[in-house]
């Protein structure tokens, strides 16, 4: 468990190494940062798309790793503290026996916090000072998420606002985790053994 945690606390600072501005985003009171994949071309090079690990179709991003590793990218910036995260996601296909899609959010050097389904409930992981703090189930989905190109997407939100960190599916307040120690970080999405589209990000100031 703890070289797991290790590893993924180095791929954000190798993430948080590589930040964009995104200033052209801020188009929009409130709005810092959105993707909604109409522009393939765009999208792969605001994002620093790996083109083995994503493809963007369908106004979306699709993991190409369905069930046999793991895909990543990063957006944001390491400054950003207060914010709020919202995204559509649906699952296409999924190893049965082991699989989860993550967001990771405040991903920083050695902290971050990782908020992962591996069915259908939220769990979540902090880690601080390189470490996993606490590792823990959030709650339930609001009904599980389906499998395939015909099921119906699912909205997340994260709401980031000083040490509170609230949780939303489809609306519906899933729960709060407090005290956290990560206090500022970029964004990561990140997909284990399921085959996942993202669409329509948002980030927004958190106030």
């Amino acid at each position: 468990m703890k070289n797991w945690v290790v590893g993924l606390l180095m791929v954000c600072m190798l993430g948080a190494c590589s930040v964009a501005s995104f200033a052209d985003d801020k188009n929009a009171e409130g709005v810092i940062f959105s993707e909604d994949f109409k522009d393939t071309a765009a999208a792969v090079k605001k994002l620093n798309l790996d083109v083995n690990e994503w493809e963007v179709t369908n106004g979306a991003v699709q993991s190409k790793r369905a069930l046999n590793g793991v895909a990543r990218f990063f957006f944001g910036e390491t400054g950003w503290k207060d914010y709020n995260i919202e995204l559509k996601v649906k699952q296409l296909n999924a190893d049965p026996k082991d699989h989860h899609f993550s967001i990771f959010v405040r991903c920083a050097n050695d902290a971050n916090l990782r908020l992962y389904c591996p069915g259908d409930v939220i769990k979540y992981i902090e880690a601080a000072n390189g470490k996993a703090v606490r590792h823990e189930v959030l709650g339930k989905l609001p009904k599980p998420m389906e499998l395939g190109e015909k099921s119906p997407w699912s909205t997340f939100k994260v709401s980031l606002i000083g040490s509170t960190a609230s949780v939303y599916v489809d609306g519906k307040l899933i729960g709060k985790i407090e005290n956290l120690a990560p206090s500022e970080g970029r964004i990561m999405l990140f997909t284990y053994n399921v085959n996942v589209m993202f669409s329509d990000i948002k980030v927004t100031s958190a106030k």
